[in-house]
């Protein structure tokens, strides 16, 4: 129930503070599209730096108080941005958020399988979404659906992921190019509900088998990964944007999402082929 909880009143927060971030950052502070993109590579670039030691720190030290001070942390850095209406104080506000975001990565996942178990922890994460679709007042059918998904079975749960992407991908794209207001708004809410559908699937795919004691760290790194993408592409795209336009840099920021698509499809292949054996060995 605590789990559930801390992921229901962290959506609302978020999307609370999500709403007004972009508004604030161009009308108030007024940003560029470049530098729109460098206060993102700021929290990226701080998850990569972070995830792996703080999720060794969650391992052997204390998950719990690594939770707190990490919420701790994206506190502070929503402060920062409140007090501060300039530049320098959005990237440290970014880079406090993004440390927090380290803090509690790992460790939140780590910390609800070490509780439940592992054979219990992948419903469990789906019902941590679906207390984040209630938060944030959007997605509630469709984590009701997910919610009768079978994410014990590692296929199920690669043919979910690849159609996660699929969302994403069309959505960025759909939103890039949108000729009207309300395509643009449907677009955008089908690729942020996916990219959070895909969180917990991620998980639970990331989570099979993982040695408890090492369980965040390992789950750390996927993060790492993810803010190592973020880092190198994100300049890039903002440099995109600042020559071209920002539809062009963000239709190119779906397009870029492709090689997922071969990804998922190998891990497919490789489940069938793992259960075909099996299934060989035992007859």
């Amino acid at each position: 129930m605590i789990y559930l909880v801390i992921r229901g009143v962290s959506a609302f927060a978020f999307f609370l503070a999500e709403v007004a971030m972009g508004v604030y950052f161009v009308t108030i502070i007024g940003l560029t599209p470049l530098q729109l993109v460098l206060v993102g590579t700021a929290l990226e670039a701080t998850e990569f730096l972070f995830e792996v030691p703080t999720g060794v720190v969650a391992d052997v030290y204390s998950r719990r108080l690594s939770i707190i001070l990490g919420m701790f942390l994206m506190g502070a850095g929503f402060v920062v941005w409140g007090f501060f209406p300039i530049f320098a104080a959005a990237l440290l506000g970014q880079a406090l958020w993004g440390l927090g975001t380290t803090f509690t990565s790992g460790a939140e996942a780590a910390w609800i399988s070490d509780e439940v178990g592992e054979a219990h922890v992948a419903r469990l994460y789906v019902r941590g979404l679906q207390a984040e679709q209630v938060g944030g007042l959007v997605g509630i059918a469709l984590g009701a659906v997910l919610g009768r998904l079978d994410v014990t079975r590692p296929r199920i749960v690669a043919r979910a992921l690849l159609v996660c992407n699929a969302l994403l991908m069309a959505g960025m794209i759909t939103f890039a190019v949108a000729p009207v207001f309300g395509l643009a708004v449907g677009a955008y809410w089908v690729a942020n509900v996916a990219r959070r559908v895909r969180r917990p699937l991620y998980d639970a795919w990331l989570n099979r088998g993982l040695d408890p004691a090492v369980r965040a760290t390992v789950l750390s790194m996927g993060g790492q990964a993810d803010a190592f993408g973020q880092i190198a592409g994100g300049p890039v795209l903002g440099l995109a944007a600042n020559a071209w336009s920002i539809r062009a840099a963000i239709a190119i920021a779906g397009i870029i999402l492709w090689p997922a698509f071969w990804l998922y499809n190998h891990a497919l292949q490789r489940t069938s082929t793992g259960r075909s054996d099996s299934e060989s060995q035992g007859s």
